[in-house]
Formats: structure tokens, sequence, C-alpha cells
């Protein structure tokens, strides 16, 4: 539950820049989460697998959920870093949002 008020919490911050530049948040949004989610999934599974080859169905499962957790946070702060280096649009902020 935390990680889903981290994930708001960077959307919201990602919008922001986004519209102080000119540009629409919206599909930047679905970018974070899509991202977030997809790499947590992947990270998990692959996880998941090597735990299973190296250490057996007892293995430290909560290892492999961390790991996944903090994949997904280096991801939306990846998308945030892109967001920071866009240059400004030359209208400033957007209207109708």
């Amino acid at each position: 539950m935390l990680e889903l008020l981290i994930l708001y919490k960077m959307c919201s911050d990602a919008g922001k820049v986004l519209k102080r530049k000119g540009y629409r948040a919206g599909w930047w949004y679905v970018l974070m989460v899509a991202l977030w989610f997809g790499v947590q999934f992947v990270v998990g599974l692959v996880g998941a697998v090597v735990m299973m080859i190296v250490a057996g169905p007892e293995g430290p499962v909560l290892l492999v959920y961390v790991a996944a957790l903090v994949a997904a946070f280096v991801s939306a702060v990846l998308v945030t870093g892109y967001i920071e280096r866009l240059p400004d649009r030359a209208g400033g902020v957007v209207s109708g949002e």
C-alpha cells in the first residue's frame, strides 16, 4: 500500500513539472504507472525463477519482493529524470487540462 502512495506522489510531482513546462501530463502518468507495474512484474518473475533454481521453494520470497519494488521505484525515478530534462515548450502551461 505504501508503494501506491509513493507512486501517486511521484506522478503528482511529475505532472506539476510537465504542466509548468507546457506538456500534457496524461500519457506520462500512464507511462509511469505502466512502467512501475511492468518492471515490478518482470523483476518479480525473474527473481522468483532464479530463487527457485538457486534456493528451491523455501527460498527468501521477501527478497524477491523487495528487489521488484526497488526496480519499480528506479523505473519511476528514471522517467522523472527524463521529464526534468525535457525542454520547455514556447506556450508555457497547457490550457484545458
